[in-house]
């Protein structure tokens, strides 16, 4: 059925046209023939969820005999292949499986469907033309290692060979030598018997930071419906700027953090998570080559190395001689450096059950304990946050609610003395009597945020804004930030607007100013905009930044970051 109701591309026009006329929405084609019965099966998933994507995405199917020039330009060889475009552009996918341009096989689960859809639509609005896949489908095939000497060949699974090459990589960490692992290999014993895990509950494991930390200043802590910074009460303006760990060049964090300083920020939010399930190749640049943690069904693996958590300890150590408070968070809801993907793929939990499986929290919670352990003497810790952008997709939203009690309890019996906040988007539900009963007020992403607010180990909550995402129009962002002020006022918690942009590449100010007028003109305590981009670094920022980011000595900076840090510092308390 699949076949006949979704939409067709009958010849090269349309398939141009349907590419270049989308300008909001992925554009989703699937190509081959479609009396193949491979097609027929896909199409059938595909038809499914064509009205569960339609605000980010639009699905065409295409017969290949009918256009044989694309059949040539993508090598269409396959009997089904779908591929993803956004304004004009082919958007590339990291499935695992060494192919990056399409998706080459019949994907009959729906779910997994929609996240490889929405995770390429949410990277597509970020700028970026490669994105990971949600799951790793290299574990569809066993792979072939050959270890050379005794002319000995053995076939390990997909984990096995994930275990290999982490421990070639992170051998230092390891009490066995290289020799005893390949003797292991070799005899095609299990690694999992044949090697111990390296976790964070091991101290052979766990070297201590290796830059010191300040404990000039104090703590954060919350005054009202605002915060006390170093002693001083007052409104404040912040920025992201995700990548800041992931630069190897101490000389590139520290431009950063002066320039982020000189704008009259005081607050970073910093990714304190770098996961994935296997060691990126040495062969990768900033921010591509650092990761904190491997993940893959033996176990979880922390990496202390130069290529790891020392990249984090030198921010949090530099980010005190700049006078500046960093929030880090733990795990990604997107598939942006690991996430909850890299858990999934890993421990076979999926998206919605993370926030419920045993293993899943067990292996989160071990990282949490690794990072509020390292850092929580510093005062240059703003606050612990759970996740960037959690969501639970058609949960109720008690599992998330109960999961936020979960874990910031948690994190406050290690670590008692900072503050905690969630990191959601700020959505509400239709018992909270807010909005119209859309997307925002729905309650389908399984948040609550009038009830995590509440949490009594939550010290503070945040809120998004991406009109442009979720199907609104630029202004209804004032009446989204007026929305959340109101609910702190009557709850009594300090709120703050962590993240918003608009994808206009160095034309931020008509959309943004107001918001930012909105935000002064209310009594959140705080925003935070997506994001900094930096200006003379090593790395070139535009590879880090996005169509959200507003860069340093640029125009609209003078008017979005650096005088609207002035106008927050200014605002009376």
């Amino acid at each position: 059925m699949g076949s006949v109701v979704l939409p067709h591309l009958v010849t090269g026009w349309h398939v141009d046209q349907a590419i270049m006329s989308e300008e909001e929405r992925l554009v989703v084609i699937r190509f081959g023939r479609d009396v193949d019965p491979d097609c027929m099966r896909q199409d059938e998933v595909l038809y499914k969820v064509a009205e569960l994507v339609k605000n980010f995405a639009v699905i065409y199917v295409c017969d290949i005999d009918q256009v044989p020039d694309f059949k040539t330009m993508y090598e269409l060889y396959d009997p089904v292949t779908t591929m993803f475009f956004f304004r004009n552009k082919h958007m590339m996918c990291d499935f695992g499986t060494g192919n990056n341009n399409k998706l080459n096989w019949v994907l009959e689960d729906k779910q997994e469907m929609i996240d490889i859809i929405e995770t390429i639509y949410k990277g597509a609005k970020k700028g970026r033309g490669l994105v990971v896949s949600p799951k790793d489908y290299s574990t569809r095939t066993l792979r072939r290692e050959v270890i050379q000497g005794n002319e000995k060949v053995c076939e390990l699974s997909q984990d096995q060979v994930n275990s290999y090459f982490l421990f070639k990589y992170l051998s230092k960490y390891s009490i066995l030598k290289m020799k005893s692992l390949l003797t292991a290999l070799v005899s095609c014993l299990p690694l999992t018997t044949a090697l111990p895990l390296i976790s964070s509950d091991s101290p052979i494991a766990q070297p201590g930071p290796v830059y010191s930390f300040s404990s000039s200043g104090s703590n954060a802590k919350v005054a009202g419906r605002l915060f006390n910074v170093d002693g001083k009460v007052e409104y404040f303006a912040g920025t992201n700027a995700w990548w800041l760990a992931h630069l190897s060049s101490n000389n590139d964090v520290d431009l950063s953090l002066s320039q982020i300083a000189a704008t009259g920020y005081k607050v970073i939010r910093v990714w304190g998570f770098g996961d994935a399930n296997t060691p990126p190749p040495s062969t990768n640049t900033d921010p591509n080559l650092i990761y904190f943690q491997i993940l893959n069904s033996t176990g979880a693996y922390i990496n202390f190395g130069t290529d790891g958590l020392q990249r984090l300890d030198y921010v949090v150590h530099a980010a005190s001689k700049y006078g500046l408070k960093l929030v880090l968070n733990f795990v990604n809801n997107w598939s942006d450096y690991g996430g909850i993907a890299a858990y999934t793929n890993a421990f076979n939990c999926s998206s919605t059950s993370f926030y419920t499986d045993s293993t899943c929290e067990k292996v989160y919670k071990n990282y949490v304990k690794t990072i509020v352990t390292r850092y929580r003497s510093s005062t240059s810790i703003f606050a612990w946050e759970l996740g960037n952008e959690p969501r639970c997709h058609g949960c109720d939203t008690s599992i998330l609610t109960k999961w936020a009690i979960d874990i910031s309890t948690y994190i406050k019996s290690l670590d008692a003395h900072h503050l905690v906040t969630l990191g959601d988007e700020g959505w509400f539900t239709p018992a909270d009597g807010i909005g119209d009963g859309s997307y925002a007020y729905g309650g389908g992403e399984g948040i609550d945020w009038v009830a995590n607010l509440k949490i009594k180990t939550l010290d503070y909550g945040v809120f998004h804004l991406y009109p442009n995402s979720w199907g609104y129009n630029y202004t209804w962002g004032n009446e989204w930030i007026e929305q959340h002020d109101s609910v702190g006022k009557e709850v009594g918690k300090p709120i703050i607007l962590e993240e918003y942009g608009t994808p206009f590449p160095y034309k931020h100010i008509e959309t943004e100013a107001p918001w930012q007028a909105t935000v002064l003109g209310s009594g959140i305590a705080a925003d935070q905009i997506w994001q900094f981009g930096p200006n003379g670094t090593s790395v070139q920022a535009e590879i880090f930044g996005d169509v959200n980011t507003i860069y340093f000595k640029t125009l609209e900076y003078a008017t979005l970051g650096t005088g609207h840090a002035r106008a927050m510092l200014k605002k009376k308390v």
